[in-house]
This record gives structure tokens, C-alpha cells and sequence, in this order.
């Protein structure tokens, strides 16, 4: 005897060896979004009979996943939409440059936690251009090193409409001190998390205290990194071939924040 649940639309969970897929006697056609890890289940084609209704797939990768059966899910959705991939050991591009799919038009690549592993280089940047997926793809949320990868992927994904990144930006090589500071306090503050959250917040406090005595002292040096905001526009419109409308931000960290829409 099985139970159909017509009106669940989300389905969320995550498989491990000590945790599998355990839902029996269950029928939910009616799936619009999923949000779980790879390698996806055997016993998710039993519980729901049909992905025809899935229009957002969101899949969490970890160190020695590979697509699996990936592939076979989006060959049976048609109407996948939104491709979302969480990655911790930058295979996220990789990966989806060997999908395919007749529907997806929206990328996103979440980043892990870890400040110097989630920016992908221009060479990974440039396999991912060229697949399938990024052909066909209108809008993109990606993290990358380098601003000289932000221009390959205008001028490859031809069909892009919008594009919001996050750059390095490892193209400026002199950073001032407060970029210095930030980015060294963001690892500082990733690996203390690891060691507890009362270790995490003696970091916090020291180098807090640290950011006070250098109040006065880096103003100057704060403005100037700043000001690059303006600098970074200007050179993104002057290298790009496509007309663009184009803002951007500095992070706390001292990477920067783009959003590209594309005609």
C-alpha cells in the first residue's frame, strides 16, 4: 500500500552510508524542487514516479563525488530550470561540464565555507565555457579568481543574460593592508571554527582589538582599496564586446561583488 502526497513541492534530505534514503511506501508526483547530496538514491525514482514537475534541482558535492546519476534525473526533467551545486573541492565545473539538459537555464555555484578554496581559476573557467550547459545558460552565479575569467565567460556563453560573481580578482597583486588584514582574519576565523566556537571568539576579540589600533593608521590604505571598485567597472565595460550594465562592491575580505546584465 502506497500513500500519494500531491501538494509536497519540496523535497529536502541528505544520503550518507550511516544515513541512506530510508522512505518507504511514499508517493510524492509532484515535485517542483529538490535539495539533497550526490550520489542521489535508487529508491528516489520509487518515490517520486515522475520529475516532469521539477523546475529547481539543488546537489551538494563532497571529495570523490562524481555525477553519478545526475545525468539519468535531468534526462527525465524537462522542465529543470535552476541547476544549484554545492561544492568542497572544487569539482563543481567539472561536473557540470559534462551534463546535459534540454531546460536548464540558471547556474549556480554555491561556495563551501573555505575562504581560499571556492574561487575557481581561469582554466577551469574556460572547460565550463565551452560545455554544453554553459551554451545554453542565461543567468550565472559563480565565484572566480580572476576578473580576466569574468570576460572569457561574456564572450563565450553567448545566450547570458545576467551574471552575478564574486572575484578574487588575483590580477592586483599588491594588495593594501586592510586586505591583508581581512583576508587573513577570514582564515583565521574559517580553521578556529573548526576548533570550537569558544576559540572562534578569542580570535574575534584579538583581532578586533587589532582593527581598532589600526583604525587611524589605515584609512588612507581603506579608501584606496575602495576606490578599485570604479577602476574595476571601468575596466570590465572598456574588455567587454557585449554591451553591459554593471555594478559592483567590495566584500569584507577585499574580493569583490559584480552583478553583469548582458544585452
Amino acid at each position: 500500500m502506497y500513500w500519494t502526497f500531491d501538494r509536497v513541492q519540496k523535497l529536502t534530505f541528505r544520503t550518507s552510508i550511516k544515513q541512506p534514503f530510508d522512505i518507504h511506501s511514499v508517493y510524492l508526483p509532484n515535485i517542483h524542487d529538490i535539495k539533497t547530496n550526490l550520489p542521489l538514491p535508487d529508491k528516489l525514482w520509487s518515490v517520486i514516479p515522475t520529475f516532469n514537475h521539477l523546475t529547481s534541482l539543488s546537489v551538494s558535492l563532497s571529495v570523490g563525488d562524481t555525477s553519478f546519476n545526475l545525468q539519468t534525473l535531468l534526462d527525465q526533467a524537462p522542465h529543470l530550470y535552476t541547476l544549484m551545486i554545492e561544492d568542497e573541492n572544487l569539482s563543481a565545473l567539472r561536473v557540470v561540464s559534462r551534463l546535459t539538459s534540454v531546460s536548464i537555464r540558471q547556474l549556480v555555484f554555491i561556495p563551501c565555507l573555505l575562504p581560499d578554496t571556492h574561487f575557481f581559476d581561469d582554466a577551469d573557467c574556460a572547460v565550463f565555457a565551452r560545455s554544453s550547459l554553459a551554451r545554453q545558460c542565461e543567468v550565472l552565479e559563480i565565484h572566480i579568481r580572476s576578473r580576466a575569467s569574468v570576460m572569457n565567460l561574456i564572450h563565450t556563453m553567448t545566450n547570458l543574460r545576467a551574471m552575478t560573481i564574486y572575484v578574487r580578482d588575483d590580477d592586483d597583486m599588491e594588495l593594501s593592508p586592510i586586505k591583508h588584514l581581512r583576508r587573513n582574519f577570514l582564515t583565521r576565523k574559517t580553521n578556529s571554527m573548526r576548533d570550537g566556537l569558544n576559540s572562534l571568539w578569542r580570535k574575534l576579540s584579538i583581532q578586533k582589538r587589532k582593527l581598532d589600533t589600526m583604525k587611524n593608521t589605515t584609512e588612507n590604505d581603506a579608501r584606496s582599496s575602495y576606490n578599485t571598485e570604479p577602476e574595476l567597472i571601468e575596466w570590465l565595460q572598456n574588455n567587454a564586446q557585449r554591451r553591459c550594465w554593471i555594478s559592483c562592491s567590495s566584500g569584507w575580505t577585499g574580493d569583490f561583488y559584480v552583478k553583469c546584465w548582458i544585452d
